[in-house]
């Protein structure tokens, strides 16, 4: 066990799954994490229990504020008070300043349409959309373009290289059509990795975002749960990462997107561990790996309403041509890439809903979090529960002792 100064995020992870397989590696040790588990049960049977937990150094002013719009206002507030710490007629305005001056932002209610980015100004900030909110930019906003001459990537709320930052989503992210990017975290920085530490949770729609979540060349992320039906191209672009801990990935648009990839994993990543994929018909490829080493995803399964059309998973050497954010050296082959069960589910399942409930007013529970998601095959006939889990979230700014929740 461990002891942190600054920010820890708990993730208590309740679900019919493997328990994450593996030590830590060294540059999540170095990091200060832990992770705890029970004993592995058997695949789909009993329910696995850890704790993941990161710090970060605490620098607000305040402990956590609120956003909301009012009419044409947007205003922060004080820890969900009535105390208006700022307002503007530019959400754009508002929003920064409370991620400048407050650890953790929650978006409670309204629509927010940007002028630009939405950008992460410092570390161990936490950025909260709850589901009554709606991000978006405005028709002629100026996004961060993030490219490397092989496309322009516009990002509508970018992580620029600032560790151990936390995105939680449940509302929505409206993008600005192919190639945008919801969530970005971007640690470019010359060839090296710039993000040390961070944490995405989505369970909220992401409409016209092309790959929805960026991750590039960043180490030691979690991703505990990311799911959507709405993207335009593909759930997730990971890209020059290394140690990542992924677990349940659903990437269920069907037929709509382009290539309706869950995850494409597209270049130059190591030590990616996935613990469940879920993609739904039809899918180019529910994961796509190229040029990447020491990749493990312990279950894929495709989903289809008839016959799945499209691949499980496939295994792509590109030129050096083929990277398109990454600034990592090159990786010529995929090497040691271990995918531990996979196939199509006999359930025949055309449509999906994703349900995420908040246990309690996020007002008053709030640095606390517990959030229960399911992915619900056929939801208006013969409705089936595909996953269940519950997660829930610590984000205290104070010293903590990382422990099992189970015992």
């Amino acid at each position: 066990m461990s002891r942190f100064d600054g920010l820890t995020l708990w993730v208590l992870i309740l679900c019919a799954a493997p328990a994450m397989a593996g030590p830590l590696t060294d540059g999540q040790r170095r990091q200060g994490m832990t992770a705890t588990a029970g004993p592995r049960p058997a695949a789909d049977a009993g329910i696995a229990t850890e704790v993941l937990c990161f710090s970060a150094p605490r620098r607000e002013a305040h402990e956590f504020a609120t956003v909301v719009m009012r009419d044409e206002t947007c205003m922060v507030r004080h820890e969900g008070t009535e105390k208006v710490l700022f307002e503007s007629a530019e959400p754009s305005r508002a929003i920064q300043w409370a991620l400048n001056h407050s650890r953790i932002v929650l978006l409670k209610s309204g629509t927010f349409t940007v002028s630009g980015s939405v950008r992460i100004p410092r570390p161990g900030v936490s950025l909260i959309i709850a589901k009554g909110a709606t991000l978006q930019p405005a028709e002629k906003a100026k996004l961060d373009i993030v490219s490397e001459g092989h496309g322009d990537y516009p990002a509508l709320i970018h992580n620029r290289g600032m560790d151990h930052v936390a995105v939680i989503h449940l509302g929505t992210l409206r993008g600005c059509g192919r190639g945008c990017a919801s969530i970005m975290f971007n640690g470019r920085r010359g060839g090296k990795l710039g993000i040390d530490g961070g944490l995405v949770f989505s369970a909220g729609a992401m409409p016209k975002s092309g790959d929805a979540i960026w991750l590039v060349d960043s180490r030691n992320l979690q991703v505990p749960f990311a799911a959507d039906q709405h993207y335009d191209n593909n759930l997730m672009a990971i890209e020059g990462c290394e140690d990542l801990q992924i677990g349940v990935v659903a990437g269920l648009a069907g037929s709509n997107p382009g290539e309706n990839e869950t995850i494409d994993l597209n270049s130059y990543s190591r030590r990616i561990h996935v613990r469940r994929m879920i993609g739904a018909s039809y899918s180019e490829q529910i994961l796509d790996v190229n040029n990447s080493t020491d990749i493990t995803v312990d279950r894929i399964t495709g989903y289809t309403g008839g016959k799945f059309k499209g691949h499980l998973v496939d295994i792509i050497n590109y030129p050096p041509t083929g990277r398109r954010l990454t600034q990592r050296p090159r990786i010529a082959k995929c090497k040691n890439v271990q995918i531990r069960q996979k196939g199509v589910a006999d359930e025949k399942i055309g449509d999906w809903k994703i349900a995420a409930e908040v246990e309690g007013d996020m007002l008053k529970t709030l640095p606390k979090m517990r959030i229960t998601v399911r992915l619900i095959g056929n939801p208006d006939k013969e409705k089936t529960t595909v996953f269940e889990g519950t997660y829930q979230l610590d984000l205290k700014a104070m010293p903590q002792k990382c422990r099992s929740l189970n015992h």
